[in-house]
């Protein structure tokens, strides 16, 4: 495949796309086994699970559009945003997909399994992240090398 292709492709689709089709082939049997064979199930009456897991999909839209909003698709591998979430964090619409949306699911759904498996998840996206972040760093120098000394990952830094 054309090297500048698959650039500008990362640079308007990041890292996600890849880091959400390997979350969704993780999770998927992960969800469809749980929900089929009663695996782990979270025991909680269905109206408060599905408050729970409502009120986890709402803060992940939120996340999601606030994080549009501050970088939209025009602004990508153009210049370094640091305001809105990425002020707290550099990565998050991946944070958002990982911690908000998979858990409201799983509160949905009723099942733990997927929470479980949040660990997996997160070597899946820290690998797929350290491509879109080499390329920040070698578009960005010692901005990007200054602004990942301020922000985590997918955590906030709590000493800024």
């Amino acid at each position: 495949m054309d090297d500048n292709f698959v650039d500008a492709f990362l640079r308007l689709a990041g890292a996600g796309t890849p880091g959400v089709l390997l979350s969704i082939i993780l999770e998927l049997p992960v969800f469809l086994f749980s929900v089929a064979y009663g695996w782990l199930p979270i025991n909680l009456s269905f109206p408060v699970s599905l408050v729970i897991g409502l009120t986890f999909i709402l803060l992940f839209l939120m996340l999601s559009f606030w994080s549009l909003k501050a970088l939209p698709f025009e602004k990508r591998g153009k210049v370094l945003v640091k305001e809105g979430p990425y002020h707290y964090i550099r990565h998050p619409s991946y944070f958002a997909k990982v911690f908000l949306l998979l858990p409201g699911l799983a509160f949905i759904f009723r099942i733990w399994l997927p929470i479980i498996s949040i660990p997996i998840l997160l070597i899946i996206w820290e690998s797929v992240i350290m491509e879109e972040e080499k390329m920040l760093k070698k578009d960005f120098g010692s901005e990007f090398d200054q602004y990942c000394q301020k922000t985590g990952r997918f955590i906030p830094r709590l000493k800024r």
